[in-house]
């Protein structure tokens, strides 16, 4: 009699989709439990884009086509290519930096480490000193890059374009979670980890309570990390490198000792 397959939740975005491996003996039950809403203060990307920058720094593929969409919806797009043109791009990883590239925007600065930290440790090392850096990021996105960069001299300014917010599927994730019909949950980013624990004490549970009770728990990177930890979540399992094919590979290289 076969074994069953070691079963591990994936909670992503609405947009976009993901090619994800198949691994023989791992079931990716994938929710699109979350999804990107723009919220922008056009006058502040207005202003930005005027004022100009050294570096332009990009933190989310899946977030892409939404700031495009704002930036042509706003008449804007022209005045953002001409700062692209003028300007240094970094990307977090190769999946962002791919995403530029297919709207032709050439990207100068990729990280060795797919992170946050990986990405300002990347930027110091080619800047020079009081370089203006702007950022797109989340509402809920962590100060930690840009901490990092003002430490080192640098102007940054971020536009905060989208929140992070649960669809209906995050509720079919958190049932799917308290049944304990799964050995693990996947996140791939700290809003996806605090939008689930929110749902699961809407039920009388957490992420914490999930995971003292044999739920696994991984983590694709060192902010998503933290955010389980700042839960109360122990044990969690880092990707290494920090994407979503490393996630669930890490994930099917575990089954054997995690099963259990």
């Amino acid at each position: 009699m076969s074994r069953r397959p070691f079963r591990v939740l994936l909670i992503r975005p609405a947009q976009g989709e993901d090619d994800l491996p198949e691994l023989d003996g791992l079931e990716i039950i994938r929710f699109k439990g979350i999804r990107l809403d723009p919220h922008i203060d056009t006058d502040e990307l207005q202003d930005a884009l005027t004022e100009g920058a050294d570096y332009l720094v990009f933190t989310s593929a899946t977030a892409l086509p939404l700031l495009i969409q704002l930036l042509r919806k706003t008449d804007m797009w022209g005045r953002f290519l001409n700062v692209v043109d003028r300007s240094k791009v970094a990307a977090i990883g190769p999946k962002t930096r791919n995403a530029l590239i297919q709207h032709d925007i050439k990207v100068d600065i990729v990280p060795k480490d797919y992170c946050s930290k990986g990405l300002a440790e990347a930027l110091i090392d080619v800047m020079a000193d009081n370089k203006r850096i702007l950022t797109f990021r989340s509402l809920e996105a962590s100060d930690e890059l840009a901490s990092m960069l003002r430490v080192r001299g640098a102007e940054v300014r971020e536009i905060r374009f989208y929140m992070v917010k649960p669809t209906k599927e995050l509720e079919d994730a958190a049932r799917k979670v308290s049944s304990k019909s799964i050995e693990a949950v996947a996140f791939t980013s700290s809003s996806a980890v605090h939008l689930l624990d929110d749902e699961l004490r809407k039920r009388g549970s957490s992420l914490a309570d999930a995971s003292s009770e044999r739920i696994h728990i991984f983590s694709i990177g060192p902010s998503t990390s933290r955010a389980l930890g700042r839960l109360g979540v122990r044990g969690v399992i880092e990707a290494q490198p920090h994407t979503v094919t490393s996630l669930m590979e890490i994930v099917w290289s575990h089954r054997g000792e995690l099963r259990g």
